[in-house]
């Protein structure tokens, strides 16, 4: 979690320092993106694509993820590994502020992208007042792909 020397800029859903139960801070450079919750902080590195996440609270033993990551095997056998992609990227328009049955949430999509190979879209949903986020997976291909074998890869600290 340390982000020291890097100047980060608050993301375009701008949400005060707060700690209101129902607070929300998001920020972005070109190499992070943190998001804080009362219950938790989930942090995703742009340079490797591997995030962490660590749960908030009384308990110093609260659990912890650490340099997790996502991927696919496609029905051909190719893995794809987002710490494998040279490119990891979240723009000021992959932070949104939505509601769905949940709640109120957080939105953020990164995208990890390389040349020659299909582009796996990470989106983390997380909710102020819930104790736990959501993390999707998409591949995304102009060539049709298929698979049975979509994960986020963690492991528990």
């Amino acid at each position: 979690w340390n982000l020291s020397g890097s100047a980060l800029a608050a993301a375009p859903l701008r949400v005060q320092r707060s700690a209101k139960p129902d607070s929300v801070q998001v920020r972005r450079d070109r190499q992070h993106v943190l998001i804080t919750t009362p219950r938790l902080r989930l942090y995703c590195s742009l340079a490797t694509g591997l995030w962490d996440a660590r749960w908030i609270g009384p308990q110093s033993s609260r659990p912890a993820l650490r340099g997790a990551s996502c991927g696919a095997k496609l029905s051909d056998g190719t893995m794809l590994a987002a710490s494998d992609y040279t490119r990891h990227a979240c723009s000021a328009a992959d932070v949104m502020s939505i509601s769905d049955a949940f709640g109120k949430e957080v939105q953020i999509t990164i995208h990890h992208s390389e040349s020659g190979r299909p582009e796996l879209r990470q989106r983390f949903q997380g909710y102020p007042s819930l104790p736990y986020f959501f993390a999707l997976l998409a591949v995304v291909s102009r060539a049709p792909v298929s698979t049975n074998d979509i994960s986020d890869r963690t492991s528990v600290v």
